[in-house]
Parts: C-alpha cells; structure tokens; sequence
C-alpha cells in the first residue's frame, strides 16, 4: 500500500540535513511529485516545537472564539 491508495495527497516532505539521507531518497521523492523541504540547521526540541504548536493552536482558538463572541453582541 502506497499512500495514493491511502488516499492521501503529499505535497511536501520536510526533512533534516542528516546524511542518512542519500541524494536518491530525494530524488525517488521528486520523481512522485514531492518537494522536499530542509530544515534548517538548528531547529527546536520536539518537546519545544510541540509547545510552540499548542501555543499558537490555542491562540488562533481563543482568537476566532473572541471574534465570533464580539460578532454575537
């Protein structure tokens, strides 16, 4: 099973600089029509971009509730 039988479109694979990943590895992804995408040098923990995530999440939640409350008056 291959992820078009999965129903799923990728865009995108981001990825780290890592040389485990040989030239092939990206070039089998373009061929299906991925762009691969490399991190940046130093990116953050995962516990930290998990946080990051959340923040922003609740952000944009308490956000768009203030919006609809402020919209209801």
């Amino acid at each position: 099973m291959d992820l078009e039988d999965a129903g799923v479109i990728v865009k995108y694979l981001i990825r780290d600089r890592d040389a485990k990943f040989p030239a092939l590895f990206d070039q089998i992804l373009v061929d299906a029509g991925i762009q691969v995408v490399l991190t940046g040098v130093r990116i953050l923990p995962v516990g930290a971009r998990r946080r990051l995530l959340r923040t922003r999440v609740l952000d944009g939640v308490i956000t768009s509730t203030s919006t609809l409350l402020e919209l209801r008056r």
